[in-house]
């Protein structure tokens, strides 16, 4: 992925899309106003150099646009209307958090183009060059690797095409540092307290808080439902109902990890839809690290061989 670099504080407001808007200087990220952002003209490009710091941007997200019919290698629903104009003057890194306040549970992509010259604006995936962040449950950031110099678009996009919310975007320098939402630890043992058991799922569920022990669950993998196409990496063979129901009471950055003597694939369908699954690159340990927000949440472990159901442990913590 491209990184964004330090911004100074800016607010877009978009209808669909993102469109430029007004710049306020600071030296830190101030907190997203509850009020729609004062828009510029449409088209008026916001201009990122090494001298900027922090960016905020306001307005809504998602659209008809299926960003996985376009690229391979992304997903989400944006609009097809024109986006913010982005003068990238400095090949600076960007971290970038999304998120969208009255809808927290509805996960959020971006989708960045390159304006090519003599091109008024392009649609999402149109020039194959561009920078995808498919949609994630919010509360984490993403790392954006330098953009090329010139001009790009930019959209924010959802995990399905009737999702159109009110969002909150936040830029500012990738400076290395890892971003805290993202750390996962494990609480140590002794401490915490230890997580409630759910009867929900073919194995069990479990209710976990901030100071919830590690869980380790068991079950079999596989099942009759194709899982290829629910989400970005999802591959193998699940069964109809989840393996283990998960319960967040607040938002977490979790660490799950599954191991098998065969080939497993990790899935994780969110409470809003949206699906996450493992890298398809790990077959025997896979792993899902990500921030999940609060609520109900379904686990299901897919076997990559459809006539093969093997025994797994499935190790939960922060």
């Amino acid at each position: 992925m491209r990184r964004w670099g330090r911004l100074a504080a800016l607010a877009l407001a978009f209808a669909g899309c993102l469109q430029p808007g007004q710049v306020v200087q600071g030296d830190s990220s101030p907190e997203p106003s509850t009020e729609p952002a004062t828009a510029l003209p449409p088209g008026t490009p916001v201009v990122v150099t090494a001298a900027l710091e922090t960016a905020l941007l306001a307005g809504r997200g998602g659209g008809p646009r299926d960003m996985s019919v376009v690229r391979d290698d992304c997903s989400g629903w944006v609009t097809n209307a024109p986006g913010a104009v982005l003068d990238v003057r400095s090949q600076v890194p960007l971290r970038v958090r999304l998120s969208a306040p009255d809808s927290p549970l509805v996960s959020l992509g971006l989708v960045l183009e390159p304006l090519e010259n003599g091109t008024e604006s392009p649609r999402p995936g149109q020039s194959g060059s561009g920078v995808c962040v498919p949609p994630a449950p919010q509360g984490s950031a993403q790392d954006i690797e330098p953009l090329d110099e010139g001009r790009w678009v930019a959209w924010v996009s959802t995990a399905r095409p009737e999702q159109t919310v009110a969002v909150r975007v936040s830029v500012e320098r990738a400076d290395g540092t890892p971003d805290p939402a993202r750390q996962t630890r494990d609480v140590p043992a002794g401490e915490g307290v230890p997580a409630r058991p759910l009867e929900e799922g073919t194995f069990g569920g479990v209710v976990m808080g901030a100071n919830t022990r590690p869980v380790l669950l068991e079950g079999r993998a596989g099942g009759p439902r194709p899982a290829e196409g629910l989400g970005l990496r999802c591959a193998g063979w699940i069964a109809e109902v989840p393996d283990h129901v998960l319960v967040l009471e607040r938002t977490l950055p979790l660490r799950l990890v599954a191991s098998a003597p065969e080939g497993i694939v990790l899935a994780v369908r969110l409470e809003d839809g949206t699906w996450i699954c493992s890298d398809e690159d790990e077959v025997r340990e896979v792993r899902v690290g990500v921030a999940i927000p609060a609520g109900r949440h379904e686990i299901f472990v897919a076997s990559l061989d459809p006539h093969q159901d093997p025994e797994y442990t499935l190790a939960i913590s922060r």
